[in-house]
């Protein structure tokens, strides 16, 4: 019985920003209220299924001690959820514009080096994946593109998390630089999608290789989800629509990604030899529905249930990002941005452990400023939708290259702060900003061309827009 009230519990937390989104969101299917349903829908109500139907095994029941506390997680989880909701309407200022598509059409042909764009995204997702292999074999020249080098890859990673070495070596910052490889994806895509080129083609094959190599060796199974929304959603500004040949190409990626997720899951789950691995389908089930991943209620029952209010860190966390941008090797003591270190440690009583869990969004809110905690989702809702609006009004396609900026950089940004810690998530999207804006600035034309001069759109990139 208790099964089915978690399920009636888990409803309106996705389907409230649901609703929201349908109406006020800037793009269809992937505005920020339309992720924050996708996520609750994963880490609140499907799991929520899979507590019902595998009873006991899920990740919170490890750590809680009283089964009230799942109660009172669907309940902080509920009230969170309504005030980002609250806050993302109480932030509307304009509406999407009804030129999006043009709008967003006639951005790319501000774009006047696409190769030179190529050229960068490549060369960033090579440094980035030289120096994880550098960082993770004793012997660089060992390392061969096969399964071989990708399992040892993904245990490494294992290891890093798990504390047995490494921990703290994430070279967070050649990781962020990678992500210039996504701004030539997402380039290459838009521009394929409105010219319909066999040399734009050729481009987006060969950087989607690039960052499908680096998806891997990174061993970040989420991030080919990520790769999936960001073009899906690229697709959705530029006025695409579902069709039977999106339908086709969409069950064809998704295929893809879950063949590709399981072999991820498998090199990860495969502690000996690799010869002795073996596909078990409930390892990559747990790791959905059973795991911290996405909006996950359970994060919330547990903090609620452990933390001890002698530790509230009082916001603490939210302005941690400032010195976020400090190397490491300048500053070897700096202290941890995330909160996954404190969650395992003090929340859960894990002393002397090393790696981290990350809290979700609601539960950081409840590590600063317990129940009052719920309020910050009026504050997370307010710079989502003026997130949202900076780049996807007129002014934010045409003039800040909104089409690019916010599948490659809002997204992630949006997800991180429903999933992550805030400070480390401002810290990588400012970074990525700045970066991508640079290189955007360094491959656009001279001068605008003549397409864009005589459209009537041409006032959005006045000076004084």
């Amino acid at each position: 019985m208790s099964g089915i009230l978690f399920i009636l519990l888990a409803l309106p937390i996705w389907l409230i920003p649901l609703r929201v989104a349908s109406r006020y969101g800037m793009i269809k299917w992937f505005s920020p209220l339309h992720l924050l349903a996708f996520y609750a829908f994963m880490g609140t109500f499907l799991k929520s299924i899979g507590m019902l139907i595998l009873p006991g095994e899920a990740f919170m029941y490890r750590f809680i001690y009283s089964d009230s506390s799942l109660y009172l997680g669907y309940i902080y989880t509920l009230g969170f959820t309504v005030c980002i909701c609250l806050g993302y309407v109480l932030a509307i200022r304009e509406r999407a514009p009804q030129d999006g598509p043009s709008l967003a059409r006639l951005s790319m042909a501000r774009i006047g080096r696409p190769k030179l764009l190529l050229l960068l995204g490549g060369l960033a997702a090579l440094v980035t994946v030289s120096t994880l292999v550098t960082g993770r074999f004793e012997d660089p020249s060992e390392a061969t593109l096969s399964l071989d080098t990708l399992h040892t890859m993904n245990q490494t990673k294992i290891q890093r998390i798990e504390g047995v070495e490494g921990y703290g070596a994430s070279n967070a910052a050649i990781k962020v630089f990678g992500k210039l490889a996504w701004v030539a994806l997402a380039v290459f895509f838009a521009l394929l999608f409105i010219r319909q080129r066999k040399t734009y083609l050729y481009g987006f094959v060969i950087i989607a290789a690039i960052v499908l190599i680096s998806t891997l060796v990174k061993g970040k199974r989420l991030e080919l989800l990520s790769i999936a929304m960001c073009l899906t959603s690229i697709y959705f500004i530029l006025g695409g629509r579902i069709r039977w040949k999106f339908v086709l190409y969409g069950l064809c990626g998704a295929g893809a990604i879950l063949a590709i997720f399981a072999l991820l899951t498998v090199l990860r789950s495969t502690k000996g030899d690799l010869s002795e691995a073996a596909f078990d389908p409930m390892v990559m089930v747990g790791q959905i529905l059973l795991s911290t991943y996405f909006f996950d209620f359970g994060m919330s029952a547990i903090i609620i249930d452990r933390f001890d209010t002698d530790l509230i860190l009082r916001g603490q966390s939210y302005v941690n990002w400032i010195i976020g941008f400090v190397p490491r090797d300048i500053w070897p003591d700096k202290p941890a941005i995330s909160l996954g270190p404190f969650v395992k440690q003090e929340v859960l009583g894990m002393a002397g452990t090393i790696g981290g869990i990350n809290p979700t969004g609601p539960g950081e809110a409840f590590l600063n400023f317990g129940w009052g905690g719920i309020f910050v989702g009026l504050g997370l809702g307010i710079i989502f939708r003026r997130f949202e609006a900076f780049f996807l009004s007129g002014k934010g396609l045409l003039k800040r290259y909104g089409l690019v900026i916010y599948p490659v950089i809002g997204m992630p940004f949006i997800t991180g702060c429903l999933q992550s810690t805030f400070g480390g998530v401002v810290v990588s999207t400012l970074t990525v900003l700045v970066l991508s804006m640079g290189v955007l600035h360094l491959t656009k034309r001279r001068s605008s061309p003549r397409s864009l001069r005589s459209s009537p759109h041409a006032k959005y990139l006045s000076p004084t827009a």
